[in-house]
């Protein structure tokens, strides 16, 4: 058994310590690294698709409000972005602007992230029509995710999670540990529940970075019935605009 994790910051108060081989790539490569036997730190959306998934509560990566490293950058001209806010620093992302964006750039790392991007353009802001969705490309906005996100500075951008949580009230999880053998799933959950909470009660053994630490201290890494409420929203409005049908989840 391994564990499969993501290369970004968000993960480390669920992995460091942690005593098991263990292999890493971004979200959207894990899954298909993974072995029948191997726990990976998996996006949420990959559940949706896979009924021989088993998810295991307690922990996972998520937001109640703004992520700060899942969002979408406007790339048009400034004189035609809104001014940031003076409270938060984040251009808002105002309707009329939204209605000038014909093209984004999706991020290849994260299905999750572009999913969620998805529900938000199509139910809350209904401007799904019209959007070319494109990898690698030079477009009106690009949705970005991970560390990188710090790279831009104070360029104008929508935060996923604070999008989310303003229009449902409700905490949003990106990634969740999962796996296919339930006993293995079974034998773990205490285990990585109980390392994430002794990483987050002392969370400068991990960094002393002012920055990180403020960020996790931002994410919620909790994964309980309001997470799970959250989920299932979630996979309903991405069953609607996939065409899918909406899988009964697997727990642990």
């Amino acid at each position: 058994m391994r564990l499969g994790i993501v290369p970004y910051s968000n993960a480390k108060p669920l992995i460091a310590g942690l005593d098991c081989p263990i292999f890493e790539a971004p979200p959207s490569q894990l899954p298909s690294l993974a072995g029948p036997d191997d726990i990976i730190l998996g996006p949420i959306v990959v559940a949706f698709e896979d009924p021989s998934l088993y998810i295991l509560e307690g922990a996972g990566i998520g937001s109640f409000g703004p992520v700060e490293t899942v969002k979408l950058f406007f790339n048009k001209p400034m004189d035609v972005i809104p001014a940031p806010c003076p409270c938060t620093g984040q251009a808002p992302a105002g309707i009329q602007f939204l209605q000038e964006i014909r093209s984004i750039s999706l991020d290849g790392e994260s299905k999750t992230s572009a999913a969620l991007l998805k529900v938000l353009l199509n139910e809350k802001y209904k401007l799904s029509r019209g959007i070319r969705f494109l990898v690698k490309y030079q477009c009106d906005a690009s949705l970005l995710i991970g560390d990188k996100v710090w790279e831009q500075g104070d360029k104008p951008s929508l935060d996923l999670g604070q999008a989310w949580t303003e229009w449902t009230n409700l905490p949003f999880v990106y990634a969740c540990w999962m796996t296919k053998n339930p006993d293995i799933g079974r034998e773990w959950k205490p285990k990585l529940i109980a390392l994430a909470k002794k990483n987050l009660g002392n969370l400068e053994k991990i960094s002393n970075d002012p920055k990180l630490l403020k960020y996790w201290r931002r994410l919620c890494y909790e994964l309980g019935p309001k997470q799970k409420e959250g989920i299932g929203l979630f996979q309903k409005y991405w069953a609607e605009i996939e065409n899918k049908p909406i899988l009964k989840l697997n727990w642990i």
